[in-house]
């Protein structure tokens, strides 16, 4: 339970929680201190050769075990072993130990040996490659670290000493090693299959087109389709899904073997394969060998060019997501203007790691951050200020990254969510250059926080006049020098023309530059390619950026060097415009209504440190910024703008401190946003809202002669019907001067007003909780206390307010203000799991207990629809909400929730997680959310627990509402010998996973199943079969967003069931014929063909088109039109008990009455053509057209109730 403190100081008026949680987080800062050592004594393992078996051997004699030995080698000097990438956890497709027992380790004293923890599937295959590939030693974390970790934090152990040492160099091990080796779960399981991935390796498919992959025009969706299904197979294996293997094959770069096993039969097809003169898929014993970059590339390449084309489906579209998340090739995927960092730690984010806050020490070695954050001293920060989302953020700031602080709109969403967002991505690589490469060296150094934004050193230059070099002479060589990074003789001769310019045009003062030049023209030609320091590097990098302007006759402008006060001094740069400027004497500054300025800096970790490895990345920033008007700050402030390349000499110039405020987010945008339509509100209303009014103004002197009147009291509890009361007004308005003038008369802080939405019925605590607004709400906080009104507001509405808000900083504080209550520490939890705020959650479950029952119940929360609702009243979810879901539930069951709990119906959490969301933002119809549901089986969720309403299991719920990738997952977990047991599950009904399927429409899963043996004729209690079950609109969905199948959806898995010999004439006890649930699907079409032909086959097999049958309906409120219906059981429990079901229960309905009542016009029409009597009474004496005119279902439908009425009386008529 959270303790009681004492209410902390107030804030200043500057206070702003994120900069002060980041000034924070800043303090445990420490250096990149990657031992030397560790890599010059890796701790590798040989495999001893198996003694010759003695002739007089008995033959029955047990078999030698795998015996490893230890050897250190230097990973700078000898890098010829195995660094091993895999997943300490089984795939679900590998046998943990076919043997049973496991290989010998020797132990790090020599002295005896140990059974390796590794499987051995893991150490046979890594063998095969050994031996094939003759590397002599394999590195393997399991054994090559040293395991042994004590609870104790810090800790001196020698042991657990070396194993964070060794853990912070890990990454090096694969950047060093000659054979860096991945070995993949998946394996390959037919010829096919090899093939399949032989042709998307080899891009058989992709063509480009105006330089963008596009499949082949005269590709079938069949093909297509297969070699997308492989990869998304491939790719859903664990190792594609861990943080840590993720940063494994990001440093082996392009040294990465991909082993994918397969079954010794598959041997000659694998090695058959070819790929030029060689086997495509090497020659390794039971695996196929890709290199990692090729995968990706070849990946990439393939889902790019089938989503441009037509037939991609939304299913299809989410497999595209997947793979290229897992195996996307940056290079393909981002602009050339952007940086690496961000989709680096999203993909960082988005894998699994058992230790969060490791996530901090492999975005800084993927990132190459030279400045690193002690996770243990953040998580053991008083009050939690340091969140793990806010810590990423520090980290990419301490590193340089560039804020783009000229202009952050940042979309709603937590800062994890939106990170990416804040920083500068128009970065600007010159030509030659690798461009992502050039990108993730463009970093500030000497990176510090401070309240008024992000300070660093480098050099400002002031851009003066402009420069119109001559043009290149025809007589001058350009002999291609790809790859030399020494300037050509013709570049060094056109540098030299830019030189006499501006000797030419300028006085001996700004001529200095001209010197530099000379000095930098001696230093190319003395020093080689391969020597010479960064500096000299970037500099001959930049000449030839500056000559290629030249040549293209861009616009250069030389450069000033200023003061620390911002004042020009001395030319030493040249800068390219890429806007066109006029030829002028003119500064430039005089030519363009706002001064240009450029922020420079570089940085090189260029010494050789004898105790600790380099970091190895390259600092660079050549950026256009403004400078601020105000020029009281200690240091010049200045803000992005864009990418400028120069040519700079600053040999002896002190670097300059410059401060980057930080940049105005959408939240003060939006509080903005809201006072001028708060301030258009009351612009003429002062009559009827005086204080509303003179709030808005900031009219102090009027606001505290009206507190002053008569009407006073009634004026302070009057609210306008929107935005609320005058304290109201002033928390939106960030106003605190009048907030304080009306608590100082007497206003409670838990006052409410009459209002048209929900959040303008809040209590101004409650609201500014809402707003993100500690500072009001710590005055409004005091102001209860002082006053002793704690005990009679209603403050539990801020609990609730800050956890769905994921307001974790005011949460944070809100939890040690106050002793809560227990039913508002449960609310605020429900809420946190309904609304999907994984780190609210995270916040209260680490500092409050909950009992198991509260736990149980939030995870029930947790995997139910989440309430994120758009501007339509619509579900509105994004892949980012779904990573949300998956934090959520793994931490509320970390924190104790039982995976196996029910709610009050019965359903545990895999019943929900088995069935789709339907999304309204672009990209796919409905989204499972397959890694969450892979989290509850991870532990030891159950697939067999029955609900109590139907005695429907978890696979019934996937059946009806997944896929069959989905259904194999679920029974994946079930022992083998009660899988088949599983297939054939039975609700309380006797409603098969077959019937679930059908009414799904769930293709591939009723094919299979199918294929299992499963009744196509079972029936349920009531005479149901999986043939009804297809041809009724059942609901799925939420109940806000809910969806059916489509007709066409309905008649294709009708056709396979007939086809696997399903019974037409079965009838159900409420005599319902298929065709009578045909009827259900409403239509405004008057012709179906597909339909109608369905019809006259139904017919043909002997359905009676007259058969009469009680009818089954009911009014929805607030959804008239009958876009479901309930099938199987539910049909006969709400006809047996129609008023407590809310149904409406009508006798002798054919299926034309059928039709008429839901106005399926299509239906209808093809029942009329096939011999329907239109003037066919029921069982009260009313005909299909008395029926059409009087339904219920047709009252907000007025068009399609004309029309059936209209094709019936002409029917009867004719």
């Amino acid at each position: 339970m959270a303790a009681k403190h004492d209410l902390p100081g107030n804030t200043s008026k500057d206070e702003n929680d994120t900069v002060s949680a980041l000034i924070e987080i800043q303090k445990c800062r420490v250096p990149q201190q990657k031992m030397r050592w560790i890599v010059e004594n890796l701790e590798c393992l040989g495999r001893r050769q198996s003694r010759k078996r003695k002739l007089n051997t008995d033959e029955s004699e047990k078999p030698e075990r795998p015996y490893w030995f230890r050897k250190e080698v230097n990973g700078f000097t000898d890098s010829n072993f195995v660094a091993l990438s895999y997943t300490w956890d089984a795939s679900e497709y590998e046998t943990q130990n076919p043997k049973p027992e496991g290989h010998l380790i020797e132990r790090r004293d020599r002295e005896d040996d140990w059974e390796s923890s590794v499987r051995n599937s893991v150490l046979e295959r890594v063998t095969r490659y050994m031996q094939c590939h003759d590397v002599p030693l394999l590195w393997i974390d399991r054994h090559s670290i040293p395991q042994k970790k004590c609870k104790t934090t810090p800790c001196v152990h020698g042991e657990c000493k070396q194993k964070r040492h060794a853990l912070d160099a890990m990454d090096w091990v694969y950047s060093l090693s000659d054979h860096p080796v991945a070995l993949l779960g998946r394996p390959i399981q037919s010829e096919d299959e090899i093939a399949t991935l032989s042709a998307i390796l080899s891009g058989a498919l992709v063509k480009y087109q105006d330089g963008k992959p596009a499949l082949d025009k005269d590709t079938e969706y069949r093909q297509a389709n297969k070699m997308l299904d492989l990869l998304h197979e491939i790719t859903r294996d664990k190792w594609w899904r861990r943080a840590w293997t993720f940063q494994e094959n990001y440093k082996a770069g392009l040294k990465m073997t991909l082993l994918i096993h397969h079954d010794p039969d598959l041997e000659r097809a694998k090695r058959s394969t070819p790929s030029g003169t060689k086997a495509m898929f090497g020659v390794v014993p039971g695996e196929l060998s890709i290199q990692s970059v090729k995968f990706f590339e070849s990946a990439t390449e393939f889902c790019l060019a089938f989503r441009q084309h037509h037939f991609a489906t939304s299913e299809d579209e989410e497999k595209i997501i997947h793979i290229l998340k897992t195996a996307g090739r940056y290079r393909m995927l981002l602009s050339h203007s952007t940086s690496m960092s961000g989709i680096i730690i999203s993909d960082v984010n988005w894998r699994g790691v058992t230790e969060p806050w490791d996530r901090l020490a492999i975005i800084a070695n993927c990132c190459q951050y030279a400045t690193r954050l002690d996770a243990a001293r953040l998580q053991q920060m008083e009050g939690n200020v340091a969140s793990l989302d806010l810590s990423i953020l520090a980290l990419r700031l301490l590193n340089g990254e560039i804020l783009n602080n000229e202009e952050a709109h940042v979309p709603d969403g937590t800062i994890v969510e939106r990170m990416n967002d804040l920083f500068f991505d128009d970065f600007r690589a010159p030509k030659g250059a690798k461009k992502l490469t050039y990108n993730k060296g463009c970093r500030f150094f000497d990176v510090e926080f401070t309240r008024t934004g992000i300070k660093t050193k480098g050099h400002l230059w002031k851009l003066g006049e402009t420069l119109r070099p001559p043009r290149s002479s025809p007589r001058l060589s350009q002999t291609s020098h790809k790859d030399k990074k020494q300037l050509s003789e013709y570049e060094r001769t056109r540098l030299k023309q830019l030189s006499e310019l501006i000797r030419a045009k300028h006085t001996s003062d700004d001529a200095g530059i001209v010197d530099c030049i000379k000095d930098f023209l001696e230093e190319d030609s003395f020093v080689m390619d391969d020597q010479g320091s960064f500096s000299l590097r970037y500099r001959r990098l930049m000449t030839k950026a500056v000559v290629r302007a030249m040549d293209a006759d861009q616009t250069l402008s030389l450069g000033y060097l200023c003061d620390p006060e911002g004042e020009p001094t001395v030319a030493r740069g040249i800068f390219i415009h890429d806007r066109d400027a006029v030829e002028s004497d003119e500064p430039l500054s005089q030519a363009d209504k706002d001064p240009a300025y450029v922020f420079t800096s570089l940085w090189s970790d260029e010494d050789v440190d004898e105790e600790y490895l380099a970091n190895e990345l390259d600092h660079h920033v050549s950026i256009g910024v403004r400078l601020s008007d105000d020029r009281s700050q200690e240091s010049l402030q200045l803000y992005t703008q864009e990418w400028v390349l120069g040519l700079c000499f600053f040999t002896g110039v002190p670097t300059s401190d410059v401060v980057f405020p930080w940049p105005q987010l959408k939240m003060m945008q939006h509080r903005m946003s809201i006072a001028d339509r708060i301030k258009d509100t009351f612009k003429r209303a002062e009559s009827d809202y005086p204080l509303h009014v003179s709030i808005c103004n900031n009219d102090v002197s009027t606001l505290q002669e009206v507190l002053g009147s008569r009407e006073a009291s009634f004026l302070l509890l009057d609210g306008d019907g929107c935005w609320g009361t005058p304290l109201h007004v002033a928390v939106y308005l960030d106003n605190i001067e009048a907030a304080n003038l009306i608590l100082q008369v007497g206003v409670g802080v838990d006052v409410t007003a009459d209002s048209s939405a929900h959040e303008h019925r809040l209590s101004p605590l409650a609201l500014a909780v809402r707003l993100g607004n500690q500072r009001l709400l710590w005055r409004l906080w005091q102001h209860l206390h002082s006053q002793e009104e704690e005990s009679k507001a209603n403050v539990d509405s801020c609990l609730f307010e800050a956890s769905i808000n994921s307001q974790t900083t005011i949460l944070r504080a809100l939890l040690s203000w106050k002793e809560w209550t227990t039913k508002a520490k449960s609310e605020a939890l429900f809420w946190a799991a309904r609304s999907w705020k994984a780190y609210s959650a995270q916040l209260l479950t680490t500092q409050l207990s909950f009992p198991q029952d509260v736990l149980d119940k939030a995870l029930h929360h947790a995997v139910d629809f989440g309430p994120l609702i758009g501007d339509d009243f619509k579900l509105d979810y994004n892949g980012d909400d779904y990573l949300q879901q998956q934090l959520l539930i793994a931490l509320l069951i970390d924190a104790g929730a039982n995976p196996n709990a029910t709610d009050h119906r019965g359903k545990s959490a895999l019943h929900f997680l088995g069935s789709p969301i339907a999304l309204n933002r672009s990209g796919p119809v409905v989204r499972l959310n397959e890694t969450a549901i892979r989290i509850l089986l991870s532990h030891n969720s159950s697939v067999s627990l029955e609900d109590d309403v139907s005695g429907a299991n978890p696979l019934h719920a996937a059946a009806f509402g997944s896929n069959l990738n989905m259904l194999q997952l679920y029974l994946s977990s079930c022992p083998s010998e009660q899988t088949s047991q599983a297939l054939r599950s039975k609700n309380n009904f006797g409603e098969t996973l077959l019937h679930y399927a059908a009414a799904g429409a769930k293709r591939d899963i009723v094919e299979f199943l199918l294929s299992q043996g499963l009744d196509v004729n079972g029936i349920n209690t009531n005479g149901w079969t999986p043939l009804h079950c297809a041809l009724t609109p059942a609901r799925q969905g939420s109940q806000l967003n809910g969806f059916s199948k489509s007709t066409s959806e309905a008649l294709e898995i009708a056709k396979i069931l007939l086809l696997h010999g399903a019974n037409p004439r079965a009838v159900t006890a409420e005599g319902w014929t298929p065709l009578h649930c045909l009827s259900l699907f409403a239509s405004k079409k008057k012709e179906n063909t597909e339909l109608g032909q369905f019809v006259d086959n139904m017919i043909h097999r002997g359905v009676d088109i007259h058969a009469r049958a009680t009818f089954l309906f009911w009014n929805e409120l607030g959804n008239v039109e009958p876009k479901y219906h309930y099938w199987g059981h539910e049909v006969q429990d709400r006809i047996q008990e129609p008023e407590t079901s809310g149904a409406i229960v009508r006798f002798g309905y054919t299926p034309l009455h059928f039709s008429a009542a839901h106005g399926s016009i299509s239906m209808a029409k093809a029942s009329l053509d096939l011999g329907a009597d239109p003037l066919s009474k029921d069982a009260r004496g009313n005909t299909a057209i008395k029926i059409a005119a009087n339904s219920l279902l047709l009252d907000d439908r007025p068009s399609t109730r004309n029309a059936i009425v209209k094709l019936l009386t002409e029917a009867a008529v004719t």
